[in-house]
């Protein structure tokens, strides 16, 4: 696999998730080298991208560095090693799934309150609001 020209091997990382290429970059320096050409992780946020229906204009790649788009492209695997890691949950929950989530106490004219604070994330499609101790996520 060393003796591999450098655009076969780009061509085997594009199928690799983002975690895989790391763990592979540790095996020797040609695939080291590989692993820290920047085309390998342009491709590997565009999947990252597709793979969790963000907005790829969400993350411009221009200017930023390898190791900002390595840390881009290995977002939903820390985020999904966090919630595994502090929650009860037994079963996997599907990435692509749409919940109606009802509040235990439905809101009336009396108790509606404005969050405390607000956040859209980049590329406009998810609004995060905080309300006292409750964090809503709503997909636009």
């Amino acid at each position: 696999l060393a003796h591999l020209p450098l655009d076969i091997h780009t061509l085997i990382l594009e199928l690799l998730s983002p975690s895989d290429i790391i763990a592979l970059r540790k095996t020797c320096k040609a695939l080291l080298e590989a692993t820290t050409q920047r085309v390998v992780w342009v491709d590997a946020l565009q999947r990252m991208c597709d793979e969790n229906t963000i907005y790829s204009y969400s993350y411009p790649t221009e200017g930023v560095s390898l190791l900002e788009l390595e840390y881009t492209c290995m977002a939903p695997e820390r985020w999904a090693r966090l919630a595994r890691k502090h929650t009860s949950i037994v079963e996997e929950v599907p990435s692509h799934m749409t919940r109606i989530l009802t509040p235990p106490h439905p809101r009336t004219p009396q108790n509606i309150d404005s969050p405390d604070q607000l956040y859209l994330i980049p590329g406009g499609r998810f609004l995060v609001t905080l309300l006292r101790s409750h964090l809503s996520i709503w997909d636009l």
